[in-house]
């Protein structure tokens, strides 16, 4: 490899503190990433980041289907009754 490309690949590698991290999950996410990931970590990161996207598409979808049942039926609750007045449109005079 050339000395130059060399300087452009370790330009772009980076180091990414996670502190706090437990250590018990770490190891679980360091044992997933020997096991699924041959111990490439930024694989692993980037397919977490991909399901951690994936998760928030899929809340913010539930949540909207929650306000729209809950909308439904505030508007099942607020339905004129069968025997309504009647108005111009209801009785084909347009």
């Amino acid at each position: 490899m050339s000395g130059n490309l060399e300087k452009k690949i370790d330009a772009k590698v980076f180091t990414l503190v996670a502190s706090n991290f437990p250590e018990d999950l770490l190891k679980e996410w360091d044992e997933d990433c020997k096991i699924y990931y041959k111990n490439t970590r930024w694989i692993k990161i980037y397919s977490d980041h991909l399901r951690a996207k994936q998760a928030g598409k899929w809340e913010n979808l539930c949540d909207r289907v929650s306000d729209l049942e809950a909308k439904l039926a505030s508007m099942e609750q607020n339905k004129a009754p069968k025997d309504a007045v009647k108005t111009m449109g209801d009785n084909g005079l347009r």
